[in-house]
């Protein structure tokens, strides 16, 4: 987990200034010998959340935006997979056309791309209403120095709604990786564990270190805390023991191991609870 501070808005060039600030983490992180390196949401942007005009806070999110994987910002991570021979997941904020996502790109050690992942539950109340949501949750198979393993992608707000980790997993996630850009709170990060542990899954999330207080993490199956940062900048090992993971999934109680899925399909349409309507940053109402 790379765990760099986040790059202060207004700078003029906040692609290049992110690619500093990540360098001397991905080069200590290398001498580590990983299979996977994970890094925050929406590298390429900076910190734009601190009172400046929405206009000007959209203007830099545009300007700043990656047009796909072909873009030099993502191009860096492409190489860095393929020098070191391990998977590199990173948020950024990606542009197609008209409409802008809140992406996660997951290269495999050869520097191909295996999943692009597009969040799905966008933090609508703020910003991001102006942000395209993604459409679902989808799982990729990854080379790893112990073997294959199943992994899925989930950014910042999405952890907050069991549905995610849910998903995944009966996708057949064994880890999923959380590209995060927001404070951790000692709450958040009983959540984190609460996923992990519901799910029978680990999970591991990259945060900022400054102005958001660090604390990324890596959970294991059993939702016990593996490893995890203070909030300086820094590269953050988490070891997730493949073989101890799935004799857990196979004995345990938790998962997909007991559950009645005929009798969730409330789950799958909106409850009608008016206490829970509400409306988006741009004052539209909420469409579930």
């Amino acid at each position: 987990m790379i765990q760099p501070d986040a790059v202060p808005s207004g700078v003029r060039y906040p692609k290049i200034a992110a690619l500093e600030l990540t360098e001397k983490l991905l080069e200590e992180a290398a001498r580590a010998h990983p299979d996977i390196v994970l890094l925050p949401e929406i590298l390429n942007v900076g910190f734009s959340d601190d009172g400046l005009p929405p206009e000007r806070r959209w203007q830099i999110n545009i300007d700043a935006a990656v047009d796909g994987e072909d873009d030099i910002f993502i191009q860096r991570f492409q190489q860095y997979a393929r020098q070191n021979k391990c998977a590199v997941a990173v948020g950024a904020l990606r542009r197609a056309g008209i409409s802008v996502y809140d992406s996660m790109f997951l290269f495999d050690q050869y520097g191909e791309l295996r999943l692009l992942y597009d969040k799905v539950h966008l933090a609508a109340f703020d910003f991001e209403a102006r942000f395209v949501a993604g459409k679902s949750f989808s799982t990729a198979t990854l080379h790893t120095r112990c073997g294959l393993v199943q992994v899925g992608c989930m950014i910042c707000y999405d952890r907050e709604f069991p549905e995610s980790a849910r998903c995944l997993m009966l996708g057949g996630a064994e880890i999923v990786l959380t590209a995060n850009c927001c404070v951790l709170d000692q709450k958040r990060i009983g959540q984190f564990q609460a996923r992990a542990f519901e799910n029978a899954i680990a999970m591991a999330m990259a945060n900022y270190a400054q102005p958001l207080g660090g604390r990324s993490l890596t959970v294991d199956a059993e939702g016990e805390v593996v490893a995890i940062a203070g909030g300086t900048e820094q590269a953050l090992i988490g070891a997730i023991d493949l073989d101890k993971l799935r004799h857990y999934r196979s004995s345990c109680g938790w998962g997909d191991a007991f559950r009645r899925p005929n009798l969730y399909a409330a789950i799958g349409r909106p409850s009608g609870l008016v206490e829970f309507d509400r409306r988006d940053f741009l004052g539209r109402p909420f469409e579930k």
